[in-house]
Formats: structure tokens, C-alpha cells, sequence
């Protein structure tokens, strides 16, 4: 070890600031702002007094109060590796740091051949896309793009050595002076060659705006959608606004001096909402307070809920009902009617993370939800009458529901759809991951997706036509409402308008009911497919097919009257995954491989090659010579692993120049491929047939009988040729 070398792993971090300083950065961090932080550190991280530098930089740019003030003058950013649940818009984050006027500005992700794209578009007007695994790539997209500027300025990425990024933006100068006066490496240049995958593009998907979309702005703040209001909660200015969702187009109404963060109307109008008692600083305590008419009154609490934050309230019938917070004194909900609250004695404690709400039913009385179980007022006790036993592990699931006939209800439980009536059981629907149901157009229900997974948001559902897909289920994805650059959270539908609008973070969209379905492709054709699909398979790829992008593709095949090869193409967020059946129009026969562990591991499976002989079964097929290549060819590419050619023009080379090496078992397999397959009748009803193909990187030769009637043996098989240049399609 040279001295240098020790010289910079005995520097301490107190030194490491000071060189950081004297290039500009961290001016803020003085020896008291240092000293508080490293207290932190020893008690939220445990270190004692060894400090990386790195540990104290984030926590210096991370300050509550300045850190983002910090981070801005001296161009660093910082995100879990899974940067996508910190931010929506990375690119933006990044721009702000370069410049005042953003160099590239996002315009959305989309998955392209199991690959996840962001498309940007320059300050010039140039649209570029690339491939994105991590934040990484987007930094090399704004390093390369500084240095086609010959801005002397990259981002530079810190060795965090732990599963988070952390980049300053810095002149190489800078960077250099850096990396050779701290103690260890701490600085990675990210400005690549070339991003390999940058492509260039005149239009994004969803970057013009459909022309039906209609879009709404919204006041800034906490946006939330609450039965038919949206309410938007300001803390830091102080004020509330909300929308009646019933009425189209949306208006909100602000009311300035409050901070709202609930709100709900009666059967008879009135209206509900807690908000924040006045303080001098936080925390807020939150208080029930009702709308009659023009005339607010505060309910009174009584005196062992004095202190209680009461942030969740309903009318429940013509009373008042407040779910005390997790973790306070109180143990049940208060309710009552007029300006006085009291505990309703008569239910159990409450649960840990239990679910509260309530249920307005149609005809019937409403239910009140309390630790997941449902209680009716029956000659003036609450009595438990719907067992529903609804959990939340994590303490955040929200109660959802929706009246069904006179007196049931569907609600989400574990984000599934259940409906439930009186005394019966409650019923499954839909194992789906929803964490919202709602009155939805024409009697059905609309649906929140929990996650945008697959650009997924909601669902339209109609529960009383039959079946699991025979009932009209119809998939609303973000494309719909024009791909917003921001999540959309929630979604509601008015009437008025036959409108189902979304709530973005900035705003409002809404898109008629109709464009919903006249956006949804052939969709009687796609469900008559589910339909056969989920009678030949299990329920679970039926569910992924719904829930994702899925595209078919039907294949004519000649020595067949009847049946089509159908490929179901499901675009995964990681990948494309690929199923493949024989359809008839009628029903569906999956092809698929099946060794013989798989066999042995489900000895109730039915193996490819016999789905196969099924429908050949079906067809009465009779092959005759000329058939046998094409049988073969499909018979072989659907169940096994081999791929059998009859030219050079068959096999899937590299794309690439070959080495000396690679063009010589190229020419080597070209000259041993079999052009065309010999087929000899052997017996009235049987054929011999040599025929050559390869196996991943293996060239073999097969000798095999087929019958007239499809059925394949595989008499012996020899090996050709090994690693040829083809390329794996798994």
C-alpha cells in the first residue's frame, strides 16, 4: 500500500467536508450542522464513529427544512433504487438540476417486446426513447445529451454501496479533484458512449391528446376522491376545495381558513366533514363538524375523547358516527345524533388495523362496519349481522363498498370483489387486485385497480350476466385517458354525463362511457376467446389475460379443415409471455411442452403431443405427402424444444458478422441440412421420414414414422453439429 493510498483511508470525514467545500459544495454543513447529523446517524443507523461521507452528504441534502433548497444549489439527487415509487417523473428532477429551461422533458414509460421504454422529448423538439433497468440510464441519456452540448457539467454517480443512487452534478475538474483528495472512490463517471438502446421517434403514444379526453384543472393540494366529492386539502395554505362528482362538468368550491381531510353527505343532503382545530403548530387535531341546510354545528365529544384526532367520519342512517385513530385512548366509535357523541358501548374494543366505514343500501338500513364485520340497528341495539372477517395487515386498506339489490352490498376484501345479502355467505367475484368498488354506467360496478400495473387503472363489471367471462368486464387502461404523465389514483362515475372521471395530481380528466367500450378491440371477440381459453386451462391464465395487454393472432394450418393456431401474445410488465392453442372457433386445445419431469411432477396433466393427436382426432386428419413437412414442422415447434428446417433460409442466425470461427460451422451446417425432408411410404397408412433441425445451438439429424393420422415417433436422433451461431429463442 503506497502512502497516498494511506494517507486518504486515514482522512476523516470532518477533512473529506472540507475539501468538498472548498470546490462550493455543502457550504451549509457546519461544524454544529455536522455535529447533529452524525448524532443521527449513530442513533438511526448505527455507526459509531466512522462516517461514510456519503452517509453525511445525504443527510445534509436531505434535510427536511433545507435539504431540498441544499440539494438544488449543488445539483444532487437522490432515489431508492426502485426510483419509480419516489417519483413519476425522474426526468423533470433531473432537468431542474442541469437548468432553468429543461433539456428533455418526459412524456411517458411503455412496455415494447418485454422491454421498458421512456420516451423524452429534447428542448429542440427531438423524440428519443431508450431502455430502462435502473435511474442509471436515465443519467447517461442527460450525460450524453451535455456532452453532445459540450456543457462541461455530468452527473456524476456517488458510491452509495447500498440499494440507493446518489448523483451530483459536477464539471470533470471538480470531479477529479474530488476523487483524488477523498479517502476512498466516491465518484463514477455514468457519461457512456452512446446509450446503446436511444432511438429516435416523431410521436409518443398518448402524446396527442385523444379528442374526446376532457381535462379539468383542480386546486393544488392532498387530492382524494370521498363518496361524490373530490376534496383537495391545502395544509400550507390553509383551505379546502371540493367538486360534487354528481354534477358535470366539475367545480370546485374553496373555502379558505380550513384544513379538511374528510368529507361525506347524508341520504338528505347534509353534509359532513372533519377538520383541523386551530393550533400553533402542529400536530393538527381533527374535529366532525355537520352542515344542515346553511347552518354548521361542531358535535360535542364526551370527555375521554377530548383529545382524540377524529379524522374519519360518516352519517350512518340519521346519526353521526367517528372512528377513533389507531393507538389512541379510545376504544370504539362514537356516534349520535344532534350536537352530543358518545362510545357505542355495545361493540367489542378496537381491533389492531381494524377496517371502519359505512354501507348505504338501497332499500335497507345501513351498515355500519366495524374490526371487518358489519352491525344493524334492530330495535335500537347495533347487532352484528354480517360476518365479513375483512383484514388489513398493514393498516392502510380503506373501506370500500357499493349497494347491491334491496339489501346487499359488494365490497373489497383482500383487494377482491365479494358481494354479500342478510344472512348468506358472501360471495367471491372477481380475484383481481381492486381496491375500490363504485356504482359504475347502465347498473354495472366500476372497479379501482389497486396498482397501475400494466397501465391498468379500473374496470367496468357487470355482475348479473352469467359466468365468470361471460360477464361483460371491460379493462380501462391509462391509454384511455391519454396517458397522463401522473398516476391516476382514483376514478368515479357521473351520471350526469355518463362521465367516468379520474383524478391525476394536477388535475381532473373524464372520458364518456361510450369511448370506453369503442375503445376496447373487438372485445365480444376477446371474450368469446376467454370463454374457450378458461374451459381448456386453469382460471389463473385466463385472469393474467384480462388483466394485461393481451393480443391473439390466428395461424391457418393446412392439413387442417377446422382448427387455427392461436397465439395469445400477454405483455407482462417484465416480458411477453406466449401461449399457443389449436381453436376452432368452439373450443381450445392448449399446446404446450411437457417433459417428462413435468409429467411425472402432475401425473394428472395431459401432455401436448396428446392435445395434439385430440384435435387431429377431431379433423379425421389423413396427411399425405406433401402435408408432412408443414405437420411436422408445427408438431415439433408447439411441444418440444426442436426446430426443423429444410434450408439455410429456415434457421434463425446471428444478425451479426460472424467470427472465422462461426462462418465455418455455419458453411458446415448449411451443407448438412436435408433440403427437402425425405419421406418414404413405408405402409398404407404410414410414412418414414428423415428430416434435420436443431436444438438451441445442436444441429441433429431425425429418423421418425408418422402416420397418416398425425402420430409421431422419433425412431433415433444424431448429433451433427454443436454451437452453431443461432441465436436462443426461449
Amino acid at each position: 500500500m503506497t502512502e497516498e493510498k494511506s494517507a486518504k483511508e486515514a482522512m476523516t470525514p470532518e477533512k473529506a467536508i472540507e475539501h468538498l467545500q472548498k470546490v462550493g459544495l455543502a457550504k451549509g454543513l457546519t461544524a454544529s450542522v455536522f455535529k447533529q447529523i452524525a448524532l443521527e446517524l449513530c442513533h438511526e443507523e448505527g455507526f459509531e464513529n466512522d462516517f461514510p461521507v456519503v452517509s453525511i452528504l445525504d443527510a445534509y441534502y436531505c434535510d427536511e427544512k433545507d435539504g431540498a433548497a441544499r440539494a438544488q444549489e449543488d445539483g444532487y439527487i437522490r432515489h431508492d433504487w426502485r426510483f419509480g415509487q419516489e417519483t413519476s417523473d425522474a426526468v423533470a428532477e433531473l432537468a431542474a438540476l442541469v437548468g432553468t429551461q429543461p433539456i428533455l422533458r418526459q412524456l411517458g414509460y411503455r412496455t415494447e417486446k418485454g422491454e421498458t421504454l421512456l420516451g423524452v422529448r429534447r428542448d429542440d423538439g427531438v423524440g428519443l426513447s431508450i431502455e430502462v433497468r435502473s435511474l442509471d440510464d436515465i443519467v447517461a441519456l442527460f450525460n450524453v445529451t451535455l456532452q453532445e452540448r459540450r456543457d462541461e457539467r455530468r452527473f456524476f454517480s456517488l458510491d452509495t454501496e447500498e440499494d440507493w443512487h446518489a448523483y451530483l452534478l459536477l464539471t470533470h475538474y471538480t470531479a477529479d479533484h474530488l476523487t483524488s483528495s477523498l479517502p476512498f472512490d466516491q465518484f463514477e463517471d455514468n457519461c457512456r458512449p452512446p446509450v446503446p438502446s436511444l432511438k429516435r421517434f416523431e410521436t409518443w403514444p398518448g402524446e396527442i391528446k385523444p379528442s374526446y379526453l376532457q381535462e379539468f384543472a383542480r386546486p393544488e393540494g392532498i387530492a382524494k376522491f370521498r363518496g361524490q366529492f373530490a376534496l383537495v386539502s391545502n395544509k400550507a395554505d390553509d383551505y379546502y376545495a371540493t367538486a360534487d362528482l354528481e354534477k358535470f362538468p366539475p367545480v370546485f368550491e374553496r373555502r379558505d381558513g380550513e384544513f379538511v381531510v374528510h368529507i361525506d353527505r347524508a341520504r338528505d343532503g347534509s353534509r359532513l366533514i372533519c377538520a383541523a382545530v386551530k393550533s400553533e403548530k402542529p400536530p393538527y387535531v381533527f374535529r366532525p363538524s355537520v352542515c344542515s341546510g346553511s347552518v354548521w354545528t361542531d358535535p360535542s365529544l364526551p370527555a375521554e375523547a377530548s383529545e382524540a384526532s377524529i379524522s374519519e367520519a360518516y352519517f350512518v342512517n340519521d346519526s353521526v358516527v367517528a372512528f377513533p385513530p389507531q393507538g389512541g385512548k379510545l376504544e370504539r366509535p362514537l356516534i349520535g345524533k344532534g350536537d352530543q357523541l358518545a362510545q357505542l358501548s355495545s361493540l367489542p374494543a378496537r381491533a389492531r388495523y381494524s377496517v371502519n366505514g359505512v354501507v348505504r343500501r338501497n332499500e335497507a338500513g345501513d351498515v355500519l362496519i366495524w374490526n371487518g364485520d358489519g352491525y344493524e340497528l334492530i330495535d335500537g341495539q347495533w347487532l352484528c349481522t354480517f360476518k365479513l372477517g375483512i383484514k388489513s395487515p398493514t393498516g392502510t386498506f380503506l373501506w370500500s363498498s357499493t349497494a347491491a339489490g334491496e339489501d346487499g352490498f359488494f365490497y373489497i376484501n383482500d383487494f377482491m370483489l365479494y358481494e354479500v345479502h342478510g344472512c348468506d355467505e358472501p360471495k367471491p367475484h372477481l380475484k383481481r387486485e381492486f381496491c375500490a368498488v363504485k356504482p359504475g354506467p347502465d347498473g354495472g360496478l366500476l372497479l379501482v385497480w389497486a396498482t397501475n400495473e400494466n397501465g391498468n387503472v379500473g374496470a367496468l363489471y357487470y355482475p348479473s350476466n352469467g359466468s365468470l367471462l361471460t360477464k361483460r368486464l371491460a379493462i380501462l387502461n391509462q391509454e384511455l385517458f391519454g396517458n397522463p404523465q401522473q398516476r391516476i389514483s382514483d376514478l368515479y362515475y357521473c351520471d350526469d354525463g355518463r362521465k367516468i372521471i379520474a383524478l391525476c395530481a394536477d388535475q381532473l380528466l373524464a372520458v364518456p362511457v361510450d369511448q370506453v367500450f369503442a375503445t376496447i378491440t373487438d372485445s365480444k371477440i376477446k371474450e368469446k376467446v376467454l370463454q374457450r381459453i378458461e374451459a381448456a386451462t386453469d382460471e389463473g391464465t385466463v385472469e393474467s389475460m384480462i388483466r394485461n395487454p393481451t393480443e391473439f393472432n390466428w395461424e391457418p394450418l393446412p392439413f387442417y379443415q377446422n382448427f387455427q393456431l392461436l397465439h395469445a401474445t400477454i405483455s407482462l410488465r417484465s416480458k411477453p409471455v406466449v401461449y399457443t392453442y389449436a381453436d376452432d372457433g368452439s373450443r381450445v386445445f392448449s399446446l404446450y411442452e411437457t417433459s417428462a419431469e413435468y409429467l411425472s411432477s402432475y401425473p394428472d396433466a395431459v401432455s401436448g403431443e396428446e392435445q395434439i393427436y385430440a384435435v387431429n382426432k377431431l379433423e379425421n386428419l389423413y396427411l399425405d405427402a406433401g402435408q408432412v413437412p408443414a405437420y411436422l414442422r408445427f408438431f415439433f415447434a408447439t411441444i418440444t424444444k426442436i426446430t426443423l428446417v429444410e434450408g439455410s433460409q429456415d434457421v434463425n442466425w446471428y444478425s451479426k458478422e460472424l467470427s472465422q470461427t462461426q462462418a465455418k460451422l455455419k458453411e458446415q451446417a448449411e451443407s448438412l441440412i436435408l433440403s427437402p425432408m425425405k419421406i418414404t411410404p413405408t405402409m398404407p397408412t404410414w410414412y418414414n421420414v428423415v428430416a434435420t433441425g436443431y436444438r438451441r445451438q445442436q444441429l441433429i439429424e431425425l429418423d421418425l414414422s408418422v402416420s397418416r393420422a398425425g402420430e409421431v415417433k422419433i425412431k433415433s436422433e444424431r448429433n451433427l453439429l454443436e454451437q452453431l451461431p443461432i441465436v436462443e429463442i426461449i
